[in-house]
């Protein structure tokens, strides 16, 4: 167990000609000493792409990086899930592929001393920064920036219960917040609070972050939105989400009927 380093978990499908953005922001973090890259079954010349990046990382830093692929394409929430299972570091931040971490998140987790997250709490992006081509400009164009709070907030499933007519819990809808993705933490609690929804092939998991959200409140783990975990969110028109077409929008509908419906 390794309570002090930290792990990036990042799932990839077709997506090579983006990775190199992220890794180069991930290897700021100083407390990273382990990737692991969880391809699931992209076409053979984008897994030859994202191979070759993996080897160009390989010759310029100690961090280890591992890559492993599936045979078959599983969906974005069992993918994420095999990656986060193949991680050593009981503290892990996952990130999607398109995505590029922040350089205030950066310096947030070279100071955060990781022992003392709770490991009951996913911790949540509270500033997203929506870009389509240079994430660099984002902070220059207000209209990309997205806050969902000043500081922290504690979401529980009670309170979506509650809210979810209402959505009057953050500034964005409870749905963009609960699909929302990128969290940081615990392993083992996030292997346990999410099996439900690896064991079994019964849940429309094509929304694959409302899913992940909903298995940890159910099983009694609440959302900590952190302002100062932030992240540049790509917007494209190929995306794991947007190519699943009319059946990510269903996915997202029966997640927010699971969480009115709880008893």
């Amino acid at each position: 167990m390794y309570l002090m380093s930290l792990s990036i978990a990042i799932p990839t499908f077709n997506s090579s000609k983006y990775l190199e953005e992220l890794l180069n922001q991930a290897y700021k973090i100083q407390k990273v000493t382990e990737i692991v890259i969880q391809d699931d079954a992209s076409d053979e010349s984008d897994f030859r792409l994202i191979k070759e990046t993996v080897k160009n990382f390989k010759k310029y830093s100690d961090v280890e990086i591992k890559l492993n692929r599936n045979d078959v394409n599983l969906g974005g929430f069992k993918n994420k899930y095999l990656a986060v299972k193949k991680c050593k570091n009981d503290t892990i931040y996952q990130i999607d592929s398109d995505n590029v971490i922040s350089n205030s998140t950066i310096k947030y987790l070279n100071k955060k001393d990781l022992s003392k997250l709770n490991k009951n709490h996913l911790y949540v992006p509270g500033y997203i920064y929506v870009f389509k081509k240079n994430y660099q400009i984002t902070k220059l164009k207000r209209s990309t920036h997205n806050k969902l709070t000043d500081s922290k907030l504690e979401i529980r499933f009670e309170d979506i219960n509650e809210n979810i007519k209402n959505n009057n819990i953050t500034p964005k809808s409870i749905d963009w917040v609960l699909n929302l993705g990128n969290w940081i933490f615990d392993k083992s609690s996030y292997l346990e609070k999410l099996y439900q929804g690896f064991k079994s092939d019964k849940y429309p998991l094509e929304a694959c972050s409302i899913a992940g959200a909903y298995f940890w409140l159910v099983n009694n783990g609440s959302l900590m939105i952190d302002n100062k975990l932030r992240h540049h969110h790509r917007l494209r028109p190929d995306s794991y989400y947007v190519m699943e077409k009319e059946n990510a929008p269903k996915s997202v509908n029966f997640f927010l009927e699971k969480f009115k419906d709880h008893d």
